[in-house]
């Protein structure tokens, strides 16, 4: 299905309900994530080094939900990612604040890149980059072999929070945040607004 925000032409498009957003753009952003080579080896997992294993990264190093790491005992990089929906303040009602937020865990003796000597940042300074080259100014997600699977967005994703900081356990983290707008209130198959 298509999540389509906004089209030149509007005939025979179908509007997901905004609560669809959030399920259909966390399963393109898990796409995405497991699909990038530069990001598996940023996470650099002790359990699973080879690439072509990288869907087993999910529920272990990557999470679509914020998962609490300050409890985990195991050492290494996780990524939690979120999808939220508020609304924007417009007198009639009709946009919504999309919002895709990461935050990036890691232990204090897991954040030297060692496998990549193209980079001297941090581990979570060099996934946030490569994050932020992957979905800042996006529109369209899924590169699928049938077009009508993608997600479209109204607008582009803008990087709106890059900060450092640690957990009172020590974890240390990069949260990001990317934002967009959607239409809000659409019935599927309307014509025009």
């Amino acid at each position: 299905m298509t999540h389509l925000l906004f089209s030149d032409v509007m005939e025979e498009v179908i509007f997901l309900a905004n609560s669809d957003l959030i399920s259909h753009l966390k399963s393109a952003v898990t796409k995405e994530l497991l699909n990038d080579e530069a990001l598996f080896y940023a996470i650099d997992s002790s359990e699973i080094t080879d690439f072509t294993k990288a869907d087993l990264l999910m529920y272990k190093h990557i999470f679509p939900y914020h998962r609490k790491t300050e409890d985990t005992t195991d050492a290494g990089t996780f990524i939690t990612f979120q999808v939220h929906i508020r609304e924007m303040s417009s007198w009639d009602k009709r946009w919504i604040s999309v919002i895709l937020e990461f935050y990036i865990y890691s232990h204090d003796f897991h954040m030297e890149v060692n496998h990549n000597p193209k980079t001297s940042d941090n581990r979570n300074d060099y996934i946030a980059e490569l994050l932020d080259k992957k979905f800042n100014g996006r529109s369209s997600f899924g590169n699928n072999e049938a077009p009508e699977n993608d997600i479209h967005l109204y607008d582009s994703l803008d990087l709106t929070l890059n900060e450092e900081d640690a957990t009172p356990q020590g974890l240390l983290y990069r949260h990001l945040m990317f934002r967009t707008k959607d239409l809000n209130h659409i019935p599927c198959n309307q014509k025009g607004w």
